[in-house]
């Protein structure tokens, strides 16, 4: 389960608009529940190594992308002026 927090405040004083919107989010409990029993290893490969733990290899290699699971995504922002 993830938590979110969003805050809105005036970019002028630095203080907050209005109260925290706090919200759980469910929709990698099962990935990360197939984490846990795989112990940390990608669920989404059959090999298990250094190169298949989460975060693996091939997510750690790419510029920019989401994951094997949909946990992370990667954006590049190297091109950003």
């Amino acid at each position: 389960m993830q938590r979110n927090t969003c805050v809105i405040w005036d970019k002028n004083t630095g203080e907050p608009l209005y109260h925290a919107i706090v919200w759980q989010d469910t929709r990698t409990g099962d990935v990360a529940e197939k984490l846990k029993e795989n112990g940390g290893y990608c669920p989404c490969s059959l090999l298990r190594n250094e190169d298949t733990k989460c975060m693996c290899k091939e997510f750690r290699e790419m510029k920019q992308g989401e994951c094997h699971c949909g946990l992370y995504i990667k954006v590049d922002d190297s091109q950003e002026g």
